[in-house]
């Protein structure tokens, strides 16, 4: 099966809702291996938002992910650049992170 990456944009827009809301659903992981590329509080506060049961499972390269069929994991590779973010609010650090 084949991989996709999916890039989580600036942390303090939307991009991390939309992704987390995507790949909860169980259906996209039987045509790829969905990998997050991005930051972990970001992912983290958008499953809480949504109030998903998703868990994240921290890889440290594409390598390292596995198919998973039942939409409540989502692998990232964790860039750790985000430390500290402003929701809805666009910043020279939410740009670097994008």
């Amino acid at each position: 099966m084949k991989k996709l990456a999916i890039t989580l944009g600036d942390p303090g827009g939307v991009g991390p809702e939309i992704i987390v809301k995507a790949l909860s659903s169980a259906g996209i992981q039987d045509y790829c291996i969905p990998i997050v590329i991005g930051d972990r509080s970001p992912v983290e506060e958008a499953i809480a938002l949504l109030k998903l049961p998703a868990k994240l499972r921290i890889i440290q390269s594409p390598e390292e992910s596995r198919p998973v069929h039942q939409g409540r994991i989502i692998e990232l590779v964790d860039m750790g650049i985000a430390k500290k973010f402003k929701k809805g609010k666009p910043t020279a650090g939410g740009g670097k992170a994008s």
